[in-house]
This record gives C-alpha cells, sequence and structure tokens, in this order.
C-alpha cells in the first residue's frame, strides 16, 4: 500500500513539474534564453531587444490544448531580430499562436490551425500551411490579422494556402523588388473566405498587390496606392481576382500600373462581383483597362457590377477598360 503511495506522489510531482513548466510565462532578455525557453513556456515575453545569431531555422512545437502565446510588452519595445533573415526563420507547428505587442525583424513559416497578429509588426515575410485533415471543409485554417504593420524584406512576399483570412486595420508595405505580391492568397478550391477592412497596401512603385483565388472575398474601406505590376505576373497593379465571388466597397486607387491588364485591378474568370465606391487616381495599364479589367472564358460565367466609380487623372475623360471572353453573361456599369 505504501509502494503504491509513493508511485502516486512521484506521479503527481511529476506531472505537476511538467504543468509548471508549460504554464508560466517566460519573460526573455537575452538570445540565450530564447533558444532555451521557445519549447518550455506556452507563453514567451521578449523584454527589449534581442538580437538572434543562430543560422538554424527554429521549430517552436506546442503539443499542449492550450494556446501558444509569442510577443512583448509593446510594438516599441519589445523586437526579436533576427539577423540572417534571407531564410525562413522561425516554424510554428501548433494548433493556434497569437503573436502580440512585438516586431518581429525575420520570416515565418506557420503550420498551425489558428494564426492571430494582433499590434505587432513583421519586417519580413510569413507563409502559412496547414494540412487539412478533415476534407468536408470544417475546422479550416484561419489566419487572423489586427492593427498590425508588414513590412516586406527581400525577394518574397506574404502567402497564405488554404485557410480563410480576416484583416482589419492593418498596413502592409512593399520592397524594392519586381515581380512579387504584396500578399497571395491560393486556395484549391472555393470553400475559403478572404476579408479585408480598413487597411492600406503600398507597392514602393515595385510590387504587385493582393492577389486572390477560388475564395469568397469582401474588401472594404480600404487603400492600393503605389502598385507596379510586372508583364510577367499577369496580374493587376493593385488587385487581381481570379475564380473568386467578390463584394467591394468604399476603396481608394492611387497611382497604381500594370505592364499587363488592369492598371488596379483584374478580374479574371470571377464568378461574381458587386463593387460601389471606387475611386481611381492616376490608374494606368500599358495593354489596356487602366482602371481595371475584366476577362472571362468558355469555363467560367462572369456576372459582374460596378456602381458608383470614379476616375481621376490622365484618363478621366473616357471609361477605359477591357473586356475578353464569350461567356461575360452581365456586366453593368453606374458612373
Amino acid at each position: 500500500m505504501e509502494l503504491i503511495n509513493y508511485k502516486l506522489l512521484f506521479l503527481l510531482i511529476f506531472l505537476s513539474t511538467k504543468f509548471i513548466i508549460y504554464s508560466y510565462c517566460a519573460i526573455v532578455r537575452t538570445e540565450e534564453q530564447f533558444l532555451r525557453y521557445i519549447n518550455k513556456s506556452n507563453e514567451i515575453k521578449i523584454q527589449g531587444e534581442i538580437k538572434v545569431l543562430v543560422n538554424d531555422t527554429l521549430t517552436i512545437t506546442q503539443n499542449l490544448s492550450s494556446d501558444l502565446f509569442f510577443g512583448g510588452y509593446s510594438m516599441k519595445t519589445s523586437h526579436l531580430h533576427f539577423l540572417n533573415d534571407n531564410q525562413i526563420n522561425l516554424i510554428f507547428e501548433c494548433d493556434k499562436v497569437v503573436i502580440q505587442y512585438i516586431i518581429i525583424t525575420g520570416n515565418i513559416h506557420f503550420k498551425c490551425k489558428n494564426v492571430v497578429f494582433d499590434y505587432a509588426v513583421l519586417n519580413g515575410y510569413f507563409i502559412s500551411k496547414y494540412t487539412l485533415t478533415n476534407s468536408n471543409g470544417l475546422n479550416i485554417p484561419l489566419i487572423e490579422l489586427y492593427n498590425s504593420i508588414y513590412n516586406l524584406r527581400f525577394h518574397y512576399g506574404i502567402e497564405v494556402h488554404n485557410a480563410n483570412i480576416t484583416i482589419s486595420n492593418c498596413q502592409f508595405h512593399g520592397n524594392d523588388q519586381y515581380g512579387l505580391y504584396l500578399l497571395k492568397h491560393r486556395n484549391e478550391d472555393n470553400k475559403y473566405h478572404f476579408n479585408c477592412d480598413s487597411s492600406y497596401f503600398e507597392g514602393n512603385y515595385h510590387n504587385n498587390g493582393l492577389y486572390c483565388s477560388n475564395s469568397t472575398v469582401d474588401i472594404y474601406n480600404s487603400k492600393f496606392s503605389y502598385f507596379h505590376g510586372t508583364r510577367e505576373m499577369e496580374g493587376g497593379g493593385a488587385i487581381t481576382l481570379e475564380y473568386t465571388e467578390n463584394s467591394i466597397a468604399n476603396i481608394e486607387f492611387l497611382n497604381n500600373y500594370s505592364e499587363y491588364y488592369g492598371g488596379s485591378i483584374f478580374f479574371k474568370h470571377t464568378h461574381y462581383t458587386i463593387a460601389s465606391a471606387l475611386l481611381f487616381n492616376n490608374s494606368t495599364s500599358s495593354l489596356s483597362g487602366n482602371s481595371f479589367s475584366v476577362y472571362s472564358n468558355d469555363k467560367s460565367d462572369t456576372d459582374i457590377t460596378l456602381y458608383n466609380i470614379t476616375q481621376n487623372g490622365i484618363y478621366d475623360k473616357k471609361i477605359k477598360i477591357i473586356l475578353k471572353g464569350h461567356y461575360l453573361v452581365h456586366m453593368e456599369i453606374i458612373i
């Protein structure tokens, strides 16, 4: 009997020790502490600036059902800086990670069901790829971006594959590399959703803006400025929508240019679109469709309605759009 009690006591001590290791908040001030605690706590707070010299890609794995909180104290004072930021620096493998009140200079690969950025700055890019085990569309991965700033570095943009995206009150700033999208949302089928509200996208006169495929797209109260879409990207300067259903309202486009169709927007094989209150200032395409271009073929019927459209700049005297394809079932423009 006493032997059993000792075994139970030992087991309780062991479990409580494991719980303490994984449940307390680790306050990290040095690179050595960061490397020590990244897989020993489900809450990590960066204090001050930490410069990470290690060249290896670090993997953070969280096997517990609780969320992983990774952040700091403010967007000004907490900074995790990977000095070798021309590669993937961090891989998160967990159900959910919340990144909050921190600046991260580096690049991240998420293999998570749910990713949340809130009051964070990312100087770099991130990729999100999560393999769905449930084929019926339940438990779709979700990427949530709130009140955050994303500054692209080098020759990569943000990529999200097969997930829902929610964006609110965020800023996306481009770099000096041609031939990339600030944000690319690629999906294998149309069960995914992209929702963006009150956000700002700026291409630094070099990048394409937003690309969405096979999804329901809602974009409201946002601004797209200073994009330069190259011909090889085969997209609009600011926005490219392919095989999507779209609701777009109260959007300003400023100084956007595309070497392809659609100075600001390219609708490609889209199924249904309703757009209103669009303002195009100095939007230009070197081919056709200075403000926007619509393309449809025999694989996709397109129904598109746009109203309350304003165009200013060198092309403000005439609507400049292009319509291609034989299966454009409805097109209505109301100025």
